[in-house]
């Protein structure tokens, strides 16, 4: 089910498989605040609407906790604050994504680099005057769209697939979100947050993800600025709940996203009886993890640093049922829509420590999703079948496992295991096999026949430049574009393959094949770091990893392309 974008219509929908999504729309009436008074209004009519069975829905801007702290209330100035509507019913869906075919041009963040710097600079004096010991430094990315808000949506969702998705369709405006961050659950009386706080980027393998998840889960600064903000939401909650009752269930996890791992922590506790929701914004909003510490005096910081209003970008999406149901997230990776322009805030937490280069750069990669192909893609293996033998079986099974694991895919080893032997029983002769398994689990098994030819090898060096940084080339996919089409034009032109080199003029690896030299009875090939496919054949003859460029290769050197089908194959004629 696709949400029905009508004026008023709020969709909160968790992307994650099994899980139910909701719908809010014909809302019974609509509030908007721009002032104090009006804020002040809304949150006392979410009250008495949820206790006459209504539900309500919206948005708090991040603005809104200048009102929600009266010291604060001297640096508003008039804009939107808050959107709720009324409703008489919440219907459940299940959220289906759906293909994208959406390309983001590079966002443009409004904050250069030097600007960046000497904001940071300034922080740090703050600190060391006691004024504040983490700040959440933003900005702003920009682009403009042309696509429907809709197509946007699946897009963001496709690639960063999370809890807390949503959509609002405010009229002029239209808000997406994707945020992994909870702000607060409240199932009866027991309340819960999540925060977030501390990131790094995700490997291009499952090794490589598995050592940067491991030194997140234990650097010194990131867990220090976990438990700095872990400690100032129990004392938020302390002041609804009940004395002894807030407890953090858990500290300083790890948890996985498309493009990125961060740090997150878990506090809970028991409601005061009579707490409503305007008590419990003016004691929770803004979040901290996305403000910093004392909060106070931090979001005047933020004030007097930060050039341009957040809105609802680190305010709160979400939810409150009748019964004491509510959930709100935290509204990070939210895109702002209207006019045909595209914006989306994106920071990072400012300590005495911090790297003004490192933290700009953990700043652009949050908006890094946006520009990931959203495409659906499968894992391939491929295979010999000699008539007799199915050749690095368990090698090619191996290799899948790691890429599904990596991707979230599910894989059934022992049931692909059993297909392939199955198959290959009804084959007379060498044929080559070939493994799709998408991300459900459901797999194909292709099979042709094969002769193997045993010929040096004609290879065209193509032109295009790989990046040794796209993930996708440590993994056998189905996508693969530039590959097909540089080798069906090395082919059209006579070749047998294409050679590529990466964007430091690192000799890689063959559209199909691994790239080897033979030098002074050594077996050498390109690291995987500089962006090549850990083939099977490549792994089984254990070659000694030398980064090399085209001048480096001497003119005694033999050099060979091979993979597990076709095995090692001399290159006759390498055209430079």
């Amino acid at each position: 089910m696709s949400p029905n974008l009508q004026v008023g219509t709020v969709a909160l929908i968790h992307a994650l498989p099994g899980a139910s999504s909701y719908l809010f729309r014909n809302p019974v009436e609509t509030l908007t605040a721009s002032t104090v008074e009006e804020l002040e209004e809304l949150l006392g009519r979410i009250d008495s609407a949820v206790a006459k069975g209504l539900y309500a829905a919206g948005y708090i801007a991040y603005e809104a906790g200048y009102v929600l702290e009266p010291s604060l209330r001297r640096l508003l100035s008039p804009q939107p604050l808050a959107w709720f509507g009324f409703y008489n019913d919440m219907e459940s869906f299940t959220y289906q994504t759906e293909p994208s075919q959406i390309a983001i041009e590079d966002p443009a963040i409004t904050m250069s680099a030097s600007t960046f710097a000497d904001k940071v600079a300034r922080i740090k004096q703050h600190i060391e005057q006691g004024d504040t010991y983490q700040l959440n430094l933003t900005t702003k990315l920009q682009w403009s769209y042309t696509d429907s808000p809709e197509a946007l949506l699946h897009h963001i969702l496709a690639v960063q697939p999370v809890e807390f998705g949503a959509i609002l369709n405010l009229g002029s405006t239209q808000i997406l979100s994707v945020s992994p961050e909870l702000f607060f659950r409240r199932n009866g009386n027991r309340i819960t947050t999540r925060p977030m706080k501390g990131t790094v980027q995700r490997g291009r393998t499952l090794e490589e993800d598995r050592e940067k998840m491991a030194w997140l889960a234990n650097d010194e600064k990131n867990r220090a600025e976990n438990l700095m903000i872990v400690d100032l939401l129990r004392n938020d909650l302390g002041r609804i709940c009940t004395t002894g009752s807030v407890h953090v269930d858990k500290l300083f996890e790890v948890e996985r996203y498309s493009t990125l791992h961060q740090m997150t922590s878990t506090i809970h506790g028991d409601l005061r009886p009579g707490i409503g929701y305007a008590e419990i914004f003016r004691a929770l909003f803004p979040s901290g993890s996305i403000v910093g510490a004392p909060k106070i005096k931090t979001m005047e910081l933020i004030h007097s640093l930060e050039e341009e209003r957040r809105g609802v970008y680190t305010g709160c999406i979400g939810f409150i049922a009748p019964g004491g149901e509510a959930c709100f997230s935290v509204a990070i990776r939210t895109i702002t829509l209207k006019g045909g322009q595209a914006e989306m805030g994106v920071g990072a937490g400012i300590t005495y420590d911090s790297d003004p280069a490192a933290e700009y750069e953990e700043t652009r990669l949050k908006g890094a999703f946006l520009q990931q192909d959203a495409e659906p893609f499968q894992l391939i293996e491929t295979m010999l079948w000699d008539g007799n033998l199915l050749h690095f079986l368990d090698e090619h099974l191996a290799r899948l496992q790691q890429s599904a694991a990596y991707f979230d895919f599910v894989c059934d080893a022992d049931a692909l295991r059993h297909a392939l032997q199955q198959k290959v029983r009804t084959l007379a002769g060498m044929h080559r096999i070939r493994l799709l398994s998408d991300r459900s689990g459901a797999f194909t098994i292709e099979s042709a026949p094969i002769q193997l030819e045993d010929r040096p090898l004609r290879v065209m060096l193509s032109n295009i430049r790989t990046r040794s940084g796209d993930l996708f080339l440590q993994h056998k996919t189905t996508r693969r574009k530039l590959y097909d089409e540089q080798l069906r034009l090395a082919r059209e032109r006579g070749f047998d393959e294409v050679l590529f080199l990466n964007e430091a003029g690192n000799v890689t690896e063959g559209a199909i094949t691994n790239f080897f030299i033979e030098r002074d009875g050594k077996l050498l090939t390109p690291p995987l770091k500089d962006g090549v496919l850990p083939g099977v054949l490549r792994s089984h003859l254990h070659p000694e990893e030398r980064s090399l460029k085209l001048e480096d290769l001497l003119p005694t050197d033999r050099l060979y392309l091979g993979n597990s089908v076709r095995g090692m194959l001399p290159i006759g004629y390498l055209e430079r």
